[in-house]
């Protein structure tokens, strides 16, 4: 069983709310297995999400650009292209914009033919299996007379949008020597830090970028980046007291945490 809580109430009621979850499902009369159940706002679930999403990166999986995004105005956001058909918002049926926004995107398209021929050893109904078939969409063109052909693909990579508060944050610094550097395996989690104001101001960017404490990380090493080949001049070795409070033994180079 999963838990995917939100705030309620304010910063910072995973808890309260996990809680709430529960006393409600107990209250049906239902018999489930406790012992089974898992909370993905639990630093100790997030780890490996954080986890996963380095291991991608390290290999080019996950990267960064600009890319047109579908903005909707009335709740300052990116909704996907199923969200917004014919222009037009499925909740509140607000027109929906087309924004310039940078994003991480992780690479599935590397798996295209993967995926594709995959599709026949599944245990799948044809009809779904067909469905996913059109939704990867492989196209076999000449490449003028006498050319070899090309192969095309309707998938796209998957944008990964962060412009809310909650949620896991992605465990990437910004360097200004040498750019995107992760963040170091055995100082994960990334831990989601308490803000006040955690509501979209129409930027376009997550609520965490208006957190310092969060985004500059140019005193202490917070996140423990790798800095192997990092061209920043570390500072001086903090103090025992801000190493246990920042849970890492070194300084950072001149950087910026992922929002």
């Amino acid at each position: 069983m999963f838990w995917t809580a939100r705030l309620t109430g304010g910063p910072f009621c995973f808890v309260s709310t996990v809680e709430n979850f529960t006393r409600q499902l107990e209250s049906l009369g239902a018999m489930f297995d406790w012992s089974a159940q898992v909370n993905t706002v639990d630093p100790s679930y997030y780890r490996w999400t954080q986890w996963v999403f380095v291991q991608l990166f390290k290999r080019g999986l996950a990267y960064q650009k600009d890319a047109e995004v579908n903005w909707r105005p009335s709740c300052s956001t990116v909704l996907a292209d199923e969200q917004s058909q014919g222009g037009t918002c499925e909740r509140c049926s607000c027109i929906v914009e087309e924004r310039a926004m940078r994003q991480w995107f992780l690479r599935i398209t590397a798996y295209a033919e993967a995926l594709l021929t995959g599709l026949d050893s599944l245990d799948w109904s044809e009809v779904t299996r067909t469905a996913q078939r059109h939704w990867i969409g492989k196209c076999v063109e000449a490449a003028g007379p006498g050319g070899p052909a090309r192969t095309t693909y309707h998938l796209r990579d998957w944008c990964v949008s962060r412009q809310r508060y909650w949620g896991t944050p992605i465990p990437i610094v910004h360097c200004d020597a040498c750019g995107a550097v992760p963040v170091a395996e055995e100082h994960l989690p990334v831990i989601l830090p308490y803000v006040n104001d955690y509501q979209p101001d129409g930027s376009g960017r997550s609520p965490l970028a208006r957190c310092p404490s969060f985004v500059d990380t140019t005193r202490l090493r917070e996140f423990g980046a790798s800095t192997n080949g990092c061209g920043g001049m570390p500072p001086p070795r903090p103090s025992s007291s801000a190493r246990r409070k920042t849970g890492s033994p070194h300084a950072c180079c001149i950087a910026r945490s992922e929002r």
